[in-house]
């Protein structure tokens, strides 16, 4: 019988112990900096990571279908309406830039006026924060008369990239992060000012009755860790 105990045990012991899981949807344009902040918590806390990208109507979709899904990130701006989350982590500030691609460079925004660029590619004006961005900075700089028969409005911003690296546009609009994440295949990004634009907080937001989830806590937590920040600021964030 001793014998019979002491086998029970060891197979016990033996069995190894699953980590438990945090479910995320967040804005594709984010993918870059979030998968490098994900694969950094995961290392830190043995806490894995299942990750959904789209633009914010996506995402909120993917909330109100999918019970697992405990945090979204992106835009407060886009989250708070949806009624999903009560309370948000303010992570990084976002700033929107003109890419071109890299064999014919653009070095300004009124640039974009010239006959040569005909076709401009821009987020849903929508759905996806930083092309509405773009929308408010080409009104604000009053070019958007100019531009509005150019754009060429696809889902999200890693859709951009594709359009401009490609060569199917003369010039996109993304993210610092999303430049950053295809600086070798883009000219010199232009930083549009920050002025012309509302300004774009992203955030973490665990979904209503979410928050003191033990993994929720925990990557709300890491999120606030220098490492973290680091992460984010060396994406633009």
């Amino acid at each position: 019988m001793k014998k019979t105990i002491v086998g029970l045990l060891a197979s016990v012991l033996c069995v190894p112990v699953l980590a438990a899981n945090l479910t995320v949807a967040t804005a594709a344009g984010y993918r870059k900096p979030l998968n490098d902040v994900f694969e950094a918590f995961t290392t830190s806390t043995g806490i894995k990571v299942d990750s959904a990208f789209g633009n914010i109507k996506q995402i909120e979709a993917q909330a109100r279908q999918n019970p697992e899904i405990q945090i979204l990130i992106g835009d407060w701006f886009f989250i708070e309406p949806m009624q999903l989350a009560q309370e948000h982590l303010v992570i990084g500030q976002g700033k929107l830039v003109l890419v071109s691609p890299k064999d014919k460079p653009l070095g300004s925004l009124n640039e974009l006026t010239n006959s040569s660029v005909k076709k401009i590619a821009i987020a849903d004006r929508k759905n996806a924060i930083y092309g509405k961005a773009a929308i408010e900075c080409f009104t604000a700089q009053g070019l958007l008369e100019k531009m509005e028969p150019k754009l060429i409005e696809v889902t999200t911003l890693p859709q951009v990239s594709t359009y401009v690296i490609t060569n199917e546009v003369d010039a996109g609009f993304v993210n610092l992060s999303e430049a950053q994440a295809h600086q070798d295949k883009f000219a010199t990004p232009i930083e549009m000012p920050q002025t012309c634009y509302r300004p774009i907080e992203l955030s973490a937001a665990p979904l209503t009755g979410h928050s003191q989830i033990n993994e929720v806590q925990a990557f709300l937590d890491f999120l606030n860790t220098e490492q973290a920040r680091s992460i984010l600021k060396q994406h633009g964030l």
